[in-house]
């Protein structure tokens, strides 16, 4: 979006600036006159992608003077606005990776794309390779063609691809398939593949399939993700990356739910496995600092994962999630009962 259009808006919106010292224009803040003072909200137009605003009597802050007229706006900007600063996030976002991948991978297109030969999964088991990764899927772990076709689950024939024998769960964004991961089913080869890709603090599972839902839920591994159906996002570990925490702020929801593994037993390793709900806080107070106007909680689950509790998710998630309040009193006393 053209910075001078985006100026123009929030001038008709709230009026000319009083003055202009240096880089900041001085106008009467919006906010401070909803009670009844007058001090000014100095907006910086050449900082940021959309201007930086600062107010010192009300101590408003914004990184966005457009994230600041979305809100003045009652959260829905003008259509044109809107659909010209998406396009530009978009554009922004992508410009921003191509960059990164240059300078850390000599030019690697930030799109790993589909694995040659990848077929999508079929909705039976023929006995062909395919059939046999649709039998692990449908019932070994309980989902059935509208996964298949939510999440566009294939699989690759070819003996000779690095992807025969996996489940390939592809990773879309903005329309194109940046990236997958392989979940093996038959074959020689470690139990998950993933491909090497220097961009992986970039990329969520679930993200193009979770445009446009007011609530969306953040989990670690691809099949919690997959566990919430449209909406559920996954990171594909603990660590959420501030590159991560910008590509969710673009799908502009109102809530977000952080469901990390609670402790269960490792068959495979004969023992229980941590508790990640601490990770949970510290990647919701993460997207809470970061994303204004988004209400941010965490559901601690009784016991195992999302995809395990896929059946009860949407109920625990209603009864058990624990908001992060604006009250600090009201937040510590969620955190308390989460010890308990």
């Amino acid at each position: 979006m053209n910075v001078e259009r985006l100026q123009r808006f929030v001038e008709k919106k709230i009026g000319e600036p009083d003055s202009v010292s240096g880089g900041e224009h001085n106008y009467v803040c919006p906010f401070c006159e909803q009670d009844g003072a007058r001090h000014h909200l100095h907006i910086n137009w050449s900082k940021g992608d959309h201007g930086v605003c600062i107010c010192h009597g009300c101590l408003y802050k914004n990184g966005s003077a457009l994230a600041m007229l979305r809100e003045l706006h009652g959260g829905v900007l003008p259509k044109s606005l809107e659909r010209s600063a998406q396009r530009q996030s978009i554009e922004g976002w992508e410009k921003k990776i191509r960059k990164t991948m240059q300078e850390e991978n000599d030019g690697q297109s930030f799109s790993l794309g589909l694995p040659d030969g990848f077929r999508r999964l079929p909705y039976k088991d023929d006995g062909k390779d395919g059939g046999k990764i649709w039998k692990y899927l449908s019932q070994e772990r309980g989902y059935d063609y509208r996964t298949v076709d939510m999440f566009n689950l294939g699989y690759v024939p070819s003996r000779s691809s690095e992807a025969y024998g996996c489940l390939v769960i592809p990773f879309f964004m903005h329309g194109r398939c940046v990236y997958w991961q392989g979940r093996r089913v038959f074959g020689n080869g470690p139990k998950y593949h993933n491909p090497s890709a220097s961009f992986k603090k970039h990329i969520i599972f679930g993200y193009d399939q979770a445009a446009g839902r007011k609530r969306v839920f953040l989990g670690e591994g691809v099949f919690d993700g997959m566990a919430w159906g449209r909406g559920g996002l996954a990171t594909t570990g603990l660590t959420l990356h501030p590159q991560q925490v910008r590509s969710i702020a673009l799908l502009d929801p109102e809530e977000i739910i952080v469901c990390f593994d609670a402790v269960k037993f490792d068959k495979a390793k004969d023992r229980y496995t941590e508790d990640a709900t601490d990770k949970a806080w510290t990647a919701a107070k993460q997207m809470k600092k970061e994303l204004s106007g988004v209400r941010v909680g965490v559901l601690k689950l009784p016991g195992g994962d999302p995809d395990e509790n896929k059946a009860r998710l949407h109920r625990l998630a209603k009864k058990r999630t624990r908001w992060m309040e604006a009250d600090p009193l009201a937040y510590a006393e969620s955190l308390l009962e989460e010890i308990e």
